[in-house]
């Protein structure tokens, strides 16, 4: 069966980056009328979308994009044309999250990797689907490593020796300047310390933890060419006693970075200068150690990151006192490659009707 995509989103950047992963993906194409199909919103970026313009886009590119007032009518005709081959695919921002209930209506199932619905949003959209009878993907981070990392802490949270109680958590997380909402997937994060016994709130990561200034981000080491999409994390646990559970928690995220799959064709350095333009850059991290720590410096360091140099991974730890977890990604592409080469198959071929997953019940 070949499945059959109508993407949420188009022109927008993460829309035309899954639609470059279908048309390199087997059995994969965009749902199709007399042409392609796309749908579209009113602006994205700095483009109106009207008529004018959808017109220009669809004898440039072949595609035909819907405008928000006739959405319901062509999911209604692609409902009806492709059955259950048809799958919903929205990385819109908030203004875009209602879309995901259009997908839901029409009993069309879909993967949502944006970001910016409130907690209330996402309980309604549960309610949908599960109304609907549909199976749904509804998930911050599609990076397959990413979400590795993710399940690792979570379990890790789940073992009663970890008792982070009176630790301090400091987050650190970079995007591009156009994004204004808070990391989902940092919040994420925030929650499973939290489970473990730190008490960071998000309202403080928005006070003192997001960077959207590009001067910043070059100081801290994200390469110029990637100012405009990136997403850089890092999770400082420190404590001003001396804490086992630092070092317990440092070897167990390593262990995962050393023997998990995932990981297999990625390099592994105990160097920074090796994964620089992947790794926040040294001089950046001591300005901000030298506040948290009686140590001034890391005595070990584990970096893991792909050849590319588009994701990757670190552990740095000064024993008994900080510990400080990064994972990074430079573009876009992995968030869209996890969607068609992860999310959509399972989907398709594992998903119950009626059921909500996140990614991190399918890694």
């Amino acid at each position: 069966m070949t499945v059959k995509i109508i993407i949420s989103g188009l022109p927008g950047d993460m829309a035309t980056r899954v639609y470059n992963v279908i048309k390199q993906t087997d059995n994969v194409e965009l749902a199709k009328t007399s042409n392609p199909v796309a749908l579209t919103g009113l602006k994205i970026k700095d483009h109106i979308i009207d008529e004018a313009y959808r017109l220009r886009y669809a004898e440039k590119n072949g595609i035909d994009l819907v405008a928000p007032e006739s959405h319901d009518d062509i999911l209604a005709v692609l409902k009806d044309m492709h059955k259950d081959s048809l799958i919903g695919i929205n990385f819109a921002t908030k203004e875009g999250f209602d879309v995901n209930f259009k997908f839901a209506e029409h009993k069309i199932p879909f993967i949502y990797g944006g970001t910016g619905a409130t907690d209330e949003q996402k309980t309604e959209l549960k309610e949908a689907v599960r109304k609907n009878n549909i199976p749904a993907i509804v998930a911050s981070n599609m990076c397959p490593h990413i979400v590795g990392l993710q399940k690792t802490i979570n379990n890790i949270s789940n073992i009663s020796q970890i008792n982070l109680a009176y630790h301090n958590l400091s987050v650190i997380e970079s995007h591009q300047e156009g994004k204004q909402d808070t990391s989902g997937t940092a919040k994420d994060m925030i929650n499973y310390f939290n489970k473990m016994g730190t008490n960071y709130q998000v309202e403080t990561l928005k006070k003192e933890g997001m960077i959207r200034d590009p001067e910043e981000q070059l100081k801290m080491g994200i390469p110029k060419e990637y100012l405009s999409g990136h997403g850089w994390h890092n999770y400082i646990l420190y404590s001003q006693e001396k804490s086992e559970c630092i070092d317990m928690l440092a070897n167990l995220v390593c262990d995962f970075m050393i023997k998990d799959p995932l990981f297999l064709d990625y390099q592994m350095s105990h160097k920074r200068s090796d994964a620089e333009g992947i790794m926040p850059k040294k001089s950046y991290l001591q300005s901000i150690i030298k506040k948290l720590a009686e140590d001034k410096y890391f005595k070990g360091e584990l970096f893991r990151f792909s050849k590319d140099k588009i994701v990757g991974f670190s552990v740095s730890l000064i024993p008994k006192q900080l510990a400080m977890i990064s994972h990074n990604i430079n573009g876009r592409y992995p968030y869209a490659l996890g969607a068609i080469k992860q999310a959509l198959p399972f989907l398709v071929e594992k998903a119950e009707k009626g059921r909500t997953y996140e990614m991190i019940d399918i890694i």
